[in-house]
């Protein structure tokens, strides 16, 4: 479930309540999706579509749309991201 949305640019940021993802950039001039997983890694989708991010952060469930949609997407793993710092980021973005 969707938390919390910030838009800078044409960047979005959101931070959601879900099982395996924390937070996602979707970057509406390139279609490139980021996703944060709870493993630590940050995964890079290409050739999302606006419609496509729309469902997945709308969606009560992100993990049963990023299967439906974006996973078969062209992806690639990026790198590790310390947890705390995405955790400190949520808790200054929603309190």
């Amino acid at each position: 479930m969707l938390l919390k949305e910030v838009k800078t640019g044409s960047k979005y940021i959101a931070h959601y309540n879900s099982t395996n993802i924390l937070k996602s950039i979707f970057e509406s001039h390139n279609n490139r999706l980021l996703l944060y997983f709870k493993s630590g890694f940050i995964y890079e989708y290409t050739n999302v579509n606006p419609a496509e991010y729309t469902k997945f952060k709308i969606s009560e469930s992100q993990g049963k749309v990023f299967h439906k949609l974006i996973k078969t997407k062209p992806n690639k793993k990026l790198e590790n991201y310390q947890l705390k710092d995405v955790i400190t980021e949520r808790k200054n973005i929603l309190y």
